[in-house]
């Protein structure tokens, strides 16, 4: 059978078997266990290891690691990321030399972005520290910064390296002061150039909308122009543009830009006279307000939990963020066991970056060669989910009404396919080991199901996944022929399902 016409049968067993539009419907599934549903909740995929892993030590103990990522071993990702990514640790400066100097006939300038890309989608895929690279993923979204506006190019990196993964399971307080004092921030959302004279309110509106309070946090738009007022003169040093000294790219306070008049911002006064520690003080407010507490649980219920945020779950959540002053770790403890999260399996719909990721970590595909990372990235970019490729601020969205589109379920339908039939360059699946020796069509759904899947199928889509091998019984020997031509194509079906695609 050739390529094309064998898509096309697998596409009509698409269509009648269990179907990858199917994904996107609330229909009951067996739920998986409690440890499945923690792993494909707080990674980006299962690995066998995984699984093993938490059997081993238990599901409040896996947890307890993952929360604290740093007793895991990531040696061997940190050395392959200074190994292929050169630019991930040079300074703002140097950054802003490299991009202003490129010769875009040498593509200099698209490797500067690349790289970063790469790296993460590298870090997402490998590490050890899977919640760790969530919560990345999570606050790069929260804090989103499109990449590709120019100084952008370079300080994005710097924002990645210095804001978002040093603070990713720390302290609220702490990553939105780094956020706020984050040259790609203030050159994004215009505060850079926010003067006494010509106060900007782009980033402060966005500070309370989407950073914080969010848009019914009881603010009104004298409170976003008074924010504005309160943070003019927070702004990056440029001098003259990218001319190479070591301050170029940083953030400085500049007393002359900054409006000294007193303000009031939610009925409390900020005298005048003041000058940087007005705004930090305003940040400090931010920080522990009740309102930022139910809007930064309501996006962790969310993301974790379901489209439709529980009430329950988000007032467990906003109690745990607030008595622990906003530390992450504690606050997503609580999330983790709250009875919403342990009964909500398959309410999240897998969003490129956890589909894609999802397939390669639960098929345990191999990277051959670094250049397999361009094929990875070229696929989330068709998917419409690249990294830090979402122009407004307020990031990637979090429901499936988004993503569960006709023409976005075709997509991963011909990426998996690609994936399992081994079509991605430098990116392989090792569909033998994952069979395990099955040799039946029986045998070898309940083995992918298991391997792949980690999770039990119903009974009518189990008898559906088995008629696709068109054998005349379950327990019919295969074929060495039949196992090279048929499997890879299951594989691209389990993978294509709602047993995968929801999580």
């Amino acid at each position: 059978m050739s390529a094309v016409s064998r898509r096309a049968w697998l596409l009509a067993a698409l269509g009648g078997a269990v179907l990858a539009t199917r994904a996107a419907r609330a229909e009951t599934l067996p739920a998986p266990d409690t440890d499945t549903l923690l792993l494909n909740r707080s990674s980006f995929g299962i690995r066998q290891a995984d699984m093993d892993r938490i059997r081993q030590i238990g599901r409040s103990a896996y947890l307890e690691e993952q929360l604290n990522p740093e007793t895991l071993d990531n040696s061997a990702v940190d050395s392959f990321i200074s190994q292929n990514f050169n630019t991930l640790n040079l300074s703002a400066d140097a950054l802003l030399v490299l991009d202003q100097n490129a010769d875009p006939a040498n593509m200099q300038r698209v490797e500067l972005v690349r790289e970063l890309r790469l790296a993460t989608l590298y870090r997402a895929w490998f590490s050890s520290r899977q919640l760790y690279e969530v919560m990345v993923d999570f606050w790069s979204n929260h804090f989103n910064i499109h990449q590709l506006n120019g100084a952008l190019r370079a300080l994005k990196t710097v924002d990645d390296r210095d804001v978002i993964r040093p603070h990713a399971l720390g302290n609220f307080r702490d990553l939105l002061h780094a956020s706020a004092k984050s040259p790609a921030m203030l050159y994004y959302l215009d505060n850079y150039v926010s003067t006494a004279a010509a106060p900007n309110e782009n980033y402060a509106r966005e500070l309370l909308e989407l950073h914080t309070l969010g848009v019914d946090g009881g603010y009104t738009q004298t409170d976003v122009q008074e924010v504005a007022r309160i943070l003019t003169g927070w702004t990056i040093y440029l001098g003259r543009r990218y001319s190479g000294t070591p301050q170029h790219g940083t953030f400085q306070f500049n007393l002359t830009q900054h409006d000294t008049g007193a303000k009031t911002f939610l009925g409390t006064d900020f005298p005048a006279g003041a000058g940087l520690e007005e705004g930090e003080r305003l940040l400090d407010m931010l920080a522990v307000h009740p309102a930022t507490a139910q809007f930064i649980a309501t996006k962790l219920v969310r993301r974790f939990i379901s489209d439709t945020p529980p009430a329950a779950a988000v007032s467990a959540v906003s109690a745990a963020f607030s008595q622990s002053n906003g530390d992450i770790r504690s606050t997503l403890r609580v999330l983790f066991n709250t009875p919403e999260f342990l009964a909500g399996a398959d309410q999240k719909f897998k969003r490129p970056w956890e589909f894609a990721l999802g397939a390669l970590r639960h098929t345990e595909a191999s990277l051959t060669n670094a250049t397999g990372l361009n094929s990875l990235l070229r696929s989330l970019d068709a998917l419409g989910q690249a990294p830090f490729d979402w122009e407004p601020p307020n990031g990637y969205p979090d429901s499936a009404g988004y993503w569960a589109t006709t023409n976005g379920l075709l997509n991963r339908w011909n990426q998996t396919l690609q994936l399992t039939e081994s079509s991605v360059p430098s990116i392989r699946v090792d569909i033998t080991a994952l069979l395990a020796g099955a040799n039946t069509p029986a045998s070898i759904v309940d083995q992918l199901a298991n391997r792949v899947l980690h999770r039990t199928l119903s009974s009518a889509d189990r008898d559906s996944f088995i008629a696709y091998f068109g054998a005349s019984t379950p327990t019919t020997l295969l074929s060495a022929s039949t196992l090279a031509t048929r499997t890879p194509g299951l594989l691209a079906l389990l993978l294509s399902s709602a047993y995968f695609q929801n999580r």
